[in-house]
């Protein structure tokens, strides 16, 4: 099967040119989309510099879901493996972790837990932007151009409803930039948070059930 890695993101100057290098190290991945969701920063010219990728630079914020979107209309992969920009120890193992269990059919979706994924419970993070599965069954998804943040929550909606299998990959020494660290301060980290959960709950309702449900299957495999 082949598999295209599309990588959403918004202002991640610091971090995108990492990711990158990592996947196309990791050799699994059959072409790599990097979606430039309307970035204000340098994001644009730290991509600049690499070769043998596809960059689709939007010319305005659509917001996570359009930016995944965008990258899986144009992708020609079986598989489509997601990638946050902001990510730090992205390793070929997780890479792989997260991508053969699809091709071998042992699971419909993976999805990451990085070491502050901050879920104690059931170690799972139903929002990780980390995750594999088939292109048909992203297909299948309505909505998900317009979810913005809620994109991984209807996502596992789908997943869900239509009685598919997900698999909790352990990420050793992934982590991604929380929102203290890209605002500089904790107070303004918190209010974008509670945001930002506030428009997924909005989106797509029921995500402590969807928490409950999906931790609970998890743990059972």
């Amino acid at each position: 099967m082949k598999v295209s890695c599309i990588i959403p993101a918004y202002n991640e100057e610091k971090t995108v040119g990492s990711v990158v290098e990592t996947v196309k190290d990791s050799m699994l991945a059959d072409e790599i989309i990097v979606v430039n969701d309307g970035s204000t920063d340098g994001t644009k010219d730290a991509l600049s510099k690499f070769d043998g990728i596809r960059i689709i630079n939007l010319k305005k914020n659509l917001g996570k879901g359009g930016a995944m979107q965008a990258g899986a209309t144009v992708a020609h992969g079986e598989v489509i493996l997601f990638l946050d920009a902001d990510l730090k120890g992205l390793t070929t193992e997780h890479i792989e972790g997260l991508v053969m269990p699809v091709i071998k059919g042992e699971t419909d979706m993976t999805l990451s837990y990085r070491d502050n994924s901050g879920e104690p419970f059931f170690k799972i993070d139903i929002f990780s932007g980390e995750r594999a599965l088939k292109k048909e069954t992203l297909q299948k998804i309505k909505g998900l151009e317009k979810s913005e943040y809620a994109a991984e929550a209807l996502i596992n909606k789908a997943i869900l409803e239509n009685g598919l299998k997900w698999k909790s990959v352990r990420c050793k020494g992934l982590r991604f930039v929380q929102k203290e660290e890209k605002r500089g301060s904790r107070i303004l980290g918190a209010l974008d948070l509670y945001k930002m959960y506030w428009k997924i709950s909005r989106k797509v309702p029921g995500i402590i059930k969807m928490w409950w449900k999906m931790g609970k299957g998890a743990a059972k495999k």
